[in-house]
């Protein structure tokens, strides 16, 4: 992926690239949402499917919990959503759970992950290859003392 650009947050003790542009020249628009118990980021490129990429906290979540509230809200929000089983994995050297949920026209795998008593959710459109390049930047910050 050429023009990186590193995305660092301090809600987030996370890291990551995306290319901005994108391959297809399309900017690529970096949202944050807060809600009552998440923090969010989206990276969603402009006018075109290319990037869909969200990662975001829980506050005081379990994974367990976490993955029964996404489910419950997809199926509150979404007609015809098809769920997957939650699926073992690894994603940033840290032990994840994964799902894939689909409804017409969309499909996202959905990555739940705790690390240091926090449980974060990563959602990416897997039809992209450039979101499966931006999966394999993530990485947690190690925590430095001031």
């Amino acid at each position: 992926m050429a023009n990186l650009i590193t995305l660092a947050n301090p809600q987030l003790p996370i890291t990551l690239q995306y290319p901005d542009p994108t391959p297809l020249g399309c900017k690529v628009n970096v949202i944050e949402k807060t809600g009552d118990i998440s923090y969010r980021i989206h990276l969603v490129s402009e006018g075109s499917s290319e990037i869909y990429f969200e990662v975001g906290k829980y506050l005081n979540l379990s994974i367990s919990e976490a993955v029964n509230l996404f489910k419950n809200e997809l199926v509150e929000n979404i007609s015809n959503v098809e769920i997957s089983a939650v699926i073992t994995t690894i994603v940033a050297s840290q032990p994840a759970y994964y799902l894939t949920i689909r409804w017409p026209s969309k499909q996202r795998r959905v990555v739940f992950i705790e690390h240091e008593a926090k449980t974060y959710r990563i959602i990416l459109d897997p039809l992209s290859d450039i979101n499966e390049q931006i999966l394999k930047t993530f990485a947690f910050k190690a925590f430095q003392k001031e």
